[in-house]
């Protein structure tokens, strides 16, 4: 006797269906995508070395997916649950795209992550006093919680 449809072979009348399992694979390709735009990636990426790398943590979150439809498992996988261990090995891809592995593999950042911070500059006669250094640039950050000499004041203050 052929095994019943559900098993490993997804159709319109398996549970779940083929249609939802190619959703459960874009939604992890989301996911994932997102995670490396988060980490300065493109969330497009074309190196069959990156792809290779990436590809499996897909299929982990695809089958997590389907792992929830399944009668005997919760929304919340349990510890040592087949959804608790493909949702596991599924995060893994975020820390994987946190580190430089993909970098070496060929993946190239489509943006820095530092290109929005910035500080105060640097003062030239840094060896003088703060009320005796000219060239000393204001703080960029601030909010008149020190007592500093070269902190900006409230337009307030500034007035009287």
């Amino acid at each position: 006797m052929p095994p019943p449809d559900y098993w490993g072979t997804f159709s319109t009348s398996s549970i779940p269906t083929l249609t939802q399992v190619e959703q459960f694979l874009t939604n992890a390709h989301d996911q994932m995508a997102s995670w490396l735009e988060e980490a300065g990636y493109s969330s497009t990426q074309t190196d069959a070395d990156v792809l290779g790398a990436l590809e499996p943590y897909n299929a982990y979150g695809g089958a997590y997916m389907v792992e929830l439809t399944q009668p005997s498992v919760s929304w919340e996988p349990r510890e040592g649950s087949r959804a608790y261990l493909f949702k596991q090995l599924f995060e893994e891809a975020k820390k994987l795209i946190g580190r430089d592995g993909l970098q070496l593999l060929g993946a190239t950042k489509s943006k820095q992550l530092s290109r929005d911070l910035a500080a105060g500059g640097i003062s030239i006669s840094d060896k003088d006093t703060i009320e005796e250094d000219t060239d000393h640039p204001p703080y960029w950050f601030y909010r008149d919680l020190h007592q500093h000499p070269s902190t900006v004041k409230t337009t307030e203050e500034q007035e009287q």
